[in-house]
């Protein structure tokens, strides 16, 4: 009698795993704990129209890289009241400040400007995706005539990164809110 009932009680645990490791859907595990995850990276962020505001309106330190065509320039600077000053290192050793940098640098100076950004992606609904502690937003656009995309990078607080991309040119532009 002992000896059935140790039978049928291994038999049932047996069954059991089975299901468990085999049989039931995983969907059904994962569903259940990305449900909490979510939920709680998503309050950890600061609104992405806040967000910009922030970045159109704060100063800021910056660096940034643009490849056009040919020509490679690095780039750093801060933006105050006052507008954008900075350096380049590449293609030469170049100072600039917001009255002359358009004559400065050979490339569209207006993509440097997160306002103008914005701008050109309002209507246009970006495709988000998370990363650890970042999230990035993918917007396709037309620059200058061509299929481009422009990236918008953000970690918790702040925008961290813009990067604007087509065939002929990439900007890369890191910035460092001032607290």
């Amino acid at each position: 009698m002992k000896k059935k009932f140790l039978i049928g009680y291994g038999l049932l645990i047996v069954v059991i795993l089975i299901f468990i490791l085999f049989i039931a859907p995983d969907k059904m595990f994962i569903k259940s704990s990305n449900s909490t995850k979510n939920t709680t990276i998503k309050d950890k962020y600061v609104d992405y129209k806040k967000q910009q505001k922030e970045l159109i309106n704060s100063n800021y330190k910056y660096h940034f890289d643009i490849n056009y065509n040919t020509e490679t320039y690095k780039c750093s600077g801060s933006k105050d009241k006052m507008g954008l000053k900075g350096e380049c290192t590449k293609p030469k050793d170049i100072k600039y400040t917001q009255d002359n940098i358009d004559k400065k640098l050979n490339v569209n100076t207006d993509y440097l400007n997160p306002e103008y950004v914005f701008d050109l992606v309002k209507d246009i609904e970006p495709k988000l995706e998370n990363l650890y502690v970042k999230r990035y937003y993918t917007y396709s656009v037309k620059l200058v005539g061509l299929d481009g995309k422009i990236i918008v990078y953000t970690d918790y607080n702040h925008i961290t990164q813009i990067s604007i991309m087509n065939g002929y040119f990439t900007y890369s532009i890191y910035y460092e809110i001032s607290e």
